[in-house]
């Protein structure tokens, strides 16, 4: 199961894995505004982003990603720090 993401630069770069690619960002799940606008939407002060499979995906040492992001919900500025990733350019690593 693939479990780590990259934006890729435009619809035509279908395989990361082959040849070079030009990509954009990893994706970040805790700053992906699709996951995390509806959970601001809740009554919830914290969250904890809890990723402990990141470490053991497919190739764990192309992305550090911490096992678990702890996230202030009500930080006035959490909500100019989420990403727009454009769903048709994600691709498995």
């Amino acid at each position: 199961m693939k479990t780590v993401f990259l934006e890729v630069g435009n619809l035509f770069d279908m395989d990361v894995e082959y040849g070079d690619v030009h990509v954009r960002s990893p994706h970040y799940p805790w700053l992906d505004r699709s996951f995390v606008e509806p959970i601001l939407e809740t009554d919830l002060n914290f969250l904890i982003w809890a990723m402990p499979f990141k470490k053991h995906s497919d190739k764990p040492d192309t992305i550090d990603y911490p096992i678990s992001v702890i996230m202030d919900l009500r930080y006035p500025k959490l909500k100019k720090k989420l990403v727009d990733y454009i769903p048709y350019l994600m691709r498995p690593l």
